[in-house]
């Protein structure tokens, strides 16, 4: 029975000492610059005639931030919000819809690899959650599921604070997903593609807690 609570207190010691004496929480802000993203809407009109657009977002800056929490050795869990106010254009001249300016807000949560306790460190992630279109022209909020997939180095300054590179691709799946709704029947633009996908690249810092 001593030998077994022995090796129980040893393996404590391994895996869960280290983590708290060598890994803190991380609370950090984060800003870039985003590219891509773009919809082919369907919309039916009010004599039944189906209509495509094409929609381009606008490339632009967004910002966010990470609440990272170690959970063992070189591993932790992250919440992750991310913003992007930007304008979507259509490429169709006739289209009755030409503009609109978009909020596009990110809610994730996922896991963070290091591969040491370097200075220094590689870091490799993916997180999944849920994208909110949200346009300013009063037509109402869409929400849908997306993933993410991060990469980039971690560097820390001191015990006390660090730096963040990283570029993240994230990707919401829009099929048959309506926007810009409009009063009466026939008004929402339907998304015929299947995946909204755009590149983030970011420099930020952090505090360790």
């Amino acid at each position: 029975m001593r030998v077994k609570i022995s090796i129980a207190v040893l393996l404590a010691a391994l895996f869960v000492v280290p983590v708290s004496e060598a890994q803190k929480l991380e609370v950090g802000v984060v800003g870039g610059y985003r590219v891509g993203g773009s919809f082919r809407f369907d919309r039916v009109g009010p004599g039944g005639q189906l209509s495509s657009t094409h929609f381009e977002t606008d490339n632009g800056p967004d910002f966010g931030f990470q609440i990272s929490a170690p959970i063992k050795p070189y591993a932790f869990a992250e919440l992750i919000f991310e913003y992007q106010g930007t304008t979507m254009t259509a490429e169709e001249t006739n289209s009755d819809l030409q503009s609109v300016d978009v909020g596009i807000y990110t809610y994730h949560f996922g896991g963070l690899y290091t591969t040491s306790d370097a200075k220094i460190q590689p870091m490799l992630g993916g997180s999944f959650g849920f994208t909110v279109f949200s346009p300013d022209n009063g037509s109402g909020n869409t929400t849908r599921f997306s993933m993410g997939f991060t990469g980039g180095i971690k560097v820390y300054m001191s015990d006390g604070w660090g730096l963040r590179a990283q570029s993240r691709l994230v990707m919401a799946l829009v099929q048959s997903a309506d926007f810009f709704c409009g009063p009466g029947a026939g008004s929402c633009y339907t998304a015929g593609g299947s995946i909204f996908t755009q590149i983030n690249f970011g420099l930020g810092a952090f505090i360790r807690i």
